[in-house]
């Protein structure tokens, strides 16, 4: 409502249009607040905020939900995404992406790693609903929105090499799944990976299973002469320093998946970035220490 002798909102809005993006930004965590803006108010600001709307439900819906934001984005490439569509059909269930999930099933078997799982969301639960690639059968398992830090895309460094694609990504419901690709390349190379940082080993127990990721600190590295090899030694924190899964010696940087004195089959090695081993630290140490 105007006070008597000042200006109504449709005015500040004409006068100075900055006013409204900061209005606009201040209320992108509620959707309904969103539509009542943009479509129930005066017509002038309606049309100034056609221009934005779909800014503001990117917003919107990467508050919400921002792996599935982070993998709509990435798999979209340059493509336009109409965010509005987009966060009502994932609200509705209809969207699945391919994500990786931190702890799987919180399961002790599987700390301080990340596995893929094909991902919708379920409103009636306020849950994510990850439906677990695997070589066996696996119940799915429903993940609560407040846990949303279990979840994540591939990370950016890896996505190119892996060659993460539309077609293997961005799912629809009641349409033919296509097998996702990237979770079982190997990541090739060998570049960037220095003794005492924070890595993440491709492993997996079984010829058939992708590959998930697991977190340890790199010991050392020798690389091969003229060749695209070379030779890790990896660390696993949290088991004790006496136990054989403490140590991993791996060899990589091709496209060859190699067996393990340690068991199962291994894959490529990726350094972690700051950001990335302080989530692990942050959500997933305190974890193991209760195991």
């Amino acid at each position: 409502m105007t006070a008597p002798g000042q200006p109504s909102l449709a005015e500040i809005v004409e006068r100075v249009p900055p006013v409204l993006f900061t209005i606009i930004d201040f209320i992108a965590d509620r959707p309904l607040n969103a539509v009542r803006l943009s479509c129930w108010t005066a017509s002038f600001i309606h049309a100034e905020t056609r221009i934005s709307t779909n800014l503001l439900w990117s917003k919107l819906y990467e508050r919400r939900w921002p792996a599935f934001h982070d993998a709509v984005s990435h798999t979209s490439k340059a493509k336009w995404v109409d965010w509005c569509t987009q966060y009502q059909e994932t609200l509705f269930g209809k969207t699945k992406v391919t994500l990786e999930v931190y702890h799987r099933e919180l399961k002790r078997g599987f700390v301080m790693s990340v596995m893929p799982a094909n991902v919708h969301f379920d409103a009636k639960l306020n849950a994510y609903v990850a439906e677990y690639i695997s070589a066996s059968q696996v119940r799915p398992e429903a993940i609560p929105a407040l846990d949303v830090h279990r979840l994540r895309f591939c990370p950016l460094g890896t996505r190119e090499r892996l060659e993460v694609s539309l077609l293997a990504q961005l799912q629809v419901q009641d349409k033919d799944d296509t097998a996702p690709c990237y979770p079982y390349r190997v990541l090739q190379g060998t570049d960037g990976l220095v003794p005492g940082q924070s890595v993440e080993l491709q492993w997996k127990m079984q010829q058939a299973s992708p590959f998930g990721w697991w977190y340890g600190t790199l010991e050392s590295i020798a690389y091969e002469n003229n060749g695209p090899h070379a030779t890790a030694t990896i660390t696993f924190g949290h088991f004790p320093w006496d136990s054989r899964w403490y140590r991993m010696q791996v060899c990589f940087g091709d496209s060859e998946i190699r067996t393990n004195d340690y068991g199962g089959f291994t894959g490529g090695i990726r350094a972690c970035s700051d950001a990335e081993a302080r989530h692990w630290k942050r959500y997933f140490m305190q974890t193991v220490c209760q195991l």
